[in-house]
């Protein structure tokens, strides 16, 4: 392994950057964020500084893989850890950027050789990041407003066309005609299923006598 990586460790280290559109990364403060709901300092997790390292070193990369000897060497230094140190470390990783070993979309595994980061990485400022996530949701807000905007003018109108059909004028020519109502017949007995002749001339009806 050359000293390209370290030195692009070094200029990365003093940067803010963003994995995947989702996480902002902050080395100066050890914080990992979640900015994908647009609210800023919602979900920040603070993390050890040799985590923060160690996402670093791979995502200064760039999908290069490197050797576990080689990440070990450069995160711990001269602090005996064995590879379970690593290993808990790319867990941790993981679990914080909701990334997993079996579907890795962000840091992959790569069998008997080390690890690499495969995400997309992007150089940006918290405030840039932030504005550009809540910016991208502003269409979806927008649409559902007008939607909701229609349905109220469309309720609106419903309700003032109910209301206007069934005004009191309307009602007191509807109560009127009811009490003007005159008898087809004087038979006694119940009128069932009454039936207008095709020239509207006369009502032909079945009908109950009592008794």
């Amino acid at each position: 392994m050359d000293n390209t990586n370290s030195l692009t460790q070094i200029s990365l280290s003093n940067k803010t950057f963003i994995i995947n559109k989702k996480y902002f990364i902050n080395p100066g403060t050890n914080e990992i964020e979640d900015i994908s709901a647009g609210v800023p300092g919602k979900n920040i997790v603070s993390v050890e500084p040799r985590i923060m390292n160690l996402l670093i070193l791979l995502a200064s990369g760039k999908g290069e893989v490197f050797s576990r000897e080689y990440l070990i060497e450069k995160i711990w230094g001269n602090t005996f850890v064995g590879e379970e140190g690593l290993t808990q470390a790319v867990s941790r990783l993981r679990k914080i950027l909701n990334d997993s070993a079996k579907d890795s979309q962000i840091i992959q595994t790569i069998p008997k050789k080390g690890y690499r980061l495969t995400a997309e990485i992007e150089e940006t400022s918290r405030e840039n990041s932030v504005f550009k996530t809540a910016k991208s949701k502003k269409p979806i807000i927008k649409k559902i407003h007008v939607v909701l905007a229609s349905a109220s003018i469309f309720l609106f109108i419903l309700i003032y066309f109910i209301s206007s059909e069934f005004s009191s004028d309307n009602y007191n020519i509807l109560t009127s005609d009811l009490l003007n109502a005159k008898p087809v017949t004087s038979e006694r007995g119940l009128e069932m299923y009454p039936s207008i002749s095709p020239d509207g001339s006369s009502v032909v009806f079945s009908i109950m006598k009592e008794g």
